[in-house]
């Protein structure tokens, strides 16, 4: 940002994390907290039915409101990367499902080798992946609709990271098996009702404009405009 705009963009860049203004309606910041809540709980419910003893949350109100805004701070550091730098320009070349799918498997990387490094299995780093790669497409889906808002998805960001550390026992009894079909499901769930209740919002997870026009581009050779044909002949011999 600073080599191709300077100070200046920077500046505008860093001016997102105060962009909650974004947000139309309103409304939305109740999915941004709640699709996480509700992730966890289903995943805690789900983990009990199969027979896994997992201890009941215990959440202290004091500590709980430090690990947000610590996650909040990390939140917004992360997300003026991940959305406010990279996710525009990626909408409008690849369209929001090829943003998604690209952003969320290079975060998914990021993390590999400090998991790695935790001792975590290869099977336990798959389901995570899939958990991180379908958060990314919520978070994405959550910006087309939303307003556009990197303070909404670093809040998002930071509320998914808090339940995941008020899971028991400060998260230890997290598990991507259960975690990632979860995620997986909210995140087609959401795109799908979305999608039939907007056509704008299907357009938005269609490929863009761009994308559409350089799939289908004709050769030269095939477009029946004698003068085109004439051009590509001419281009061909030199």
């Amino acid at each position: 940002m600073w080599r191709m705009d300077g100070r200046a963009g920077v500046a505008a860049l860093s001016s997102r994390i105060a962009d909650a203004g974004r947000v139309r309606p309103r409304a939305w910041f109740a999915a941004i907290v709640l699709i996480p809540v509700a992730v966890m709980a289903f995943a805690y419910v789900a983990m009990r039915l199969c027979g896994i003893a997992v201890p009941q949350p215990r959440i202290s109100f004091g500590p709980a409101l430090g690990l947000f805004a610590a996650f909040l701070i990390s939140g917004f550091a992360e997300e003026l990367g991940w959305t406010g730098y990279a996710t525009d320009p990626m909408l409008k070349r690849f369209g929001a499902p090829t943003t998604a799918l690209v952003i969320g498997a290079v975060w998914a990387a990021w993390h590999i080798v400090p998991l790695m490094q935790a001792g975590r299995p290869a099977v336990w780093i798959a389901w995570w992946s899939l958990a991180t790669i379908a958060a990314r497409a919520l978070m994405v889906w959550l910006y087309v609709h939303a307003g556009r808002s990197v303070f909404a998805l670093a809040l998002f960001h930071a509320v998914q990271n808090l339940t995941w550390q008020l899971f028991p026992v400060h998260g230890s009894f997290y598990d991507p098996r259960f975690f990632g079909p979860i995620m997986a499901a909210a995140a087609l769930i959401a795109i799908t009702l979305r999608s039939l209740r907007s056509r704008g919002g299907a357009a938005d997870w269609r490929p863009t404009d761009h994308a559409r026009a350089r799939r289908h581009a004709q050769p030269a050779e095939q477009i029946a405009d004698p003068v085109v044909q004439r051009l590509a002949a001419d281009t061909r011999q030199r």
